[in-house]
């Protein structure tokens, strides 16, 4: 993928997937455009390679992991680990929506932020994922 990271179809694929609106397209596709491939290599090997450091046990902050419902396979198995990470982490998956999701509808991405508030709700359309601790 990293190779293919600056062709300008991919670019153009990956704004269409990201949604951004408007004008933000041309800026998306000149930033992506100059990522280099040592780049989009290093930050592949990064999310292949991660692992939860220790002191995330002991976090006291709520955490919340979201994937959208057309992710990839690997995102979201990844999900039941993702919510075990910490005492107070979440993860959910925002059902029929792409990897662009926040884009695609800015009111439940808003409302999924203002649910980070200690004391209010997750909204009901994210599908909460069970952990494994």
């Amino acid at each position: 993928m990293a190779l293919m990271a600056q062709w300008p179809s991919v670019v153009r694929a990956t704004a269409r997937m990201m949604q951004p609106e408007g004008s933000r397209t041309v800026v998306f596709v000149a930033d992506a455009a100059r990522s280099t491939t040592a780049t989009c290599r290093r930050f592949g090997l990064a999310a292949i390679d991660f692992e939860f450091p220790a002191r995330a046990r002991k976090l006291s902050a709520r955490v919340l992991f979201l994937v959208s419902g057309r992710e990839n396979g690997l995102s979201l198995r990844s999900l039941p680990r993702f919510a075990g990470a910490a005492p107070l982490a979440t993860a959910a998956v925002v059902p029929a929506l792409g990897h662009g999701w926040p884009g695609q509808d800015p009111a439940l991405f808003a409302e999924t932020v203002r649910a980070q508030v200690p004391g209010t709700t997750r909204p009901f359309r994210l599908q909460i994922v069970e952990p494994v601790r």
